[in-house]
């Protein structure tokens, strides 16, 4: 048997709590970062609402930007069902990419109907050969 002297055994004591309370620490850590992902999560539908709402004709780039970070928003909550609120974000989710979906087939159509005169004209003039026509309106 090895007899430590109280200063010595005071030191292990030491030693071993800093370790634990070094654990604890490096857990939390862990555990926090975990949560702020799952927050942001939770948080993407929220933030690309807005977005969602107002039509794809202002910033197009920016409305399919917010469509994709959707689509990953349920890919999450689908892949993560442990969630108590995960049934309700993917709802959530799904009915504003239907929305995002509905306005971006809306403006389709518009954009289509903006040009069909002069889609229609060009095909069907039979001076389609014509130098001027075909300079002017292709």
């Amino acid at each position: 048997m090895i007899f430590l002297g109280l200063s010595s055994c005071y030191l292990l004591y030491l030693h071993i709590r800093t370790h634990a309370i070094r654990r604890a620490h490096e857990n939390i850590d862990k555990t926090l970062k975990a949560s702020e992902v799952i927050l942001s999560q939770f948080d993407i539908s929220r933030q690309v609402e807005s977005k969602i709402l107002r039509s794809p004709h202002e910033d197009l780039e920016s409305y399919l930007e917010a469509i994709q970070q959707l689509k990953s928003n349920i890919s999450f909550f689908s892949n993560n069902k442990s969630f108590k609120s995960s049934d309700g974000v993917i709802n959530h989710s799904n009915n504003l990419l239907a929305k995002a979906l509905s306005k971006l087939e809306q403006e389709f159509e518009q954009i289509m109907s903006s040009y069909r005169c002069v889609v229609l004209f060009i095909y069907c003039c039979p001076f389609y050969h014509c130098n001027f026509i075909h300079r002017y309106f292709t």
